[in-house]
């Protein structure tokens, strides 16, 4: 019996789970982060009610009804009292500031680097290789030993 396509499919489905976390965020709740300093984070809530940190480290992707859309790390967000639905935010590491009119937004997406992830894909590659290894080598050894 050849065992390498199991092997193969073992060691693919176990890289599939990423190194990011991410969540669904609706637009208006990009409000609470009025005021957010890097270093210093702040909590938005995701369309489930979960917990969403936002600091320097978090990517926001903001896609507009229109189809445009921005994607960045930020170290500022404030909104302009005078423009209630705008979202004034500074692109991490960058002077770059951009606006965001939070009334065109028609998704929100945070996602950030988790190390837990990391480390299941991580176990997830060694057992992989590791039960490919047996399958081939042993499936090798009872091939041979059938004969």
């Amino acid at each position: 019996m050849n065992r390498s396509p199991i092997a193969f499919a073992l060691v693919l489905t176990s890289t599939c789970s990423g190194c990011y976390s991410t969540w669904d965020i609706a637009p208006s709740e990009m409000k609470k982060l009025d005021g957010y300093r890097a270093p210093m984070g702040k909590v938005v809530h995701d369309k489930a009610g979960a917990d969403v940190p936002v600091d320097a480290s978090t990517e926001l992707a903001f896609r507009a009804t229109t189809g445009e859309h921005i994607e960045a790390k930020f170290d500022s967000l404030t909104v302009p009292p005078s423009f209630p639905t705008g979202l004034l935010g500074t692109v991490h590491g960058e002077e770059r500031r951009v606006w965001i009119d939070l009334a065109r937004v028609g998704s929100v997406t945070a996602k950030r680097y988790s190390a837990q992830k990391t480390g299941n894909l991580v176990a997830g590659i060694l057992a992989g290789a590791a039960v490919a290894f047996t399958l081939t080598y042993f499936g090798v050894k009872a091939a041979v030993a059938d004969h």
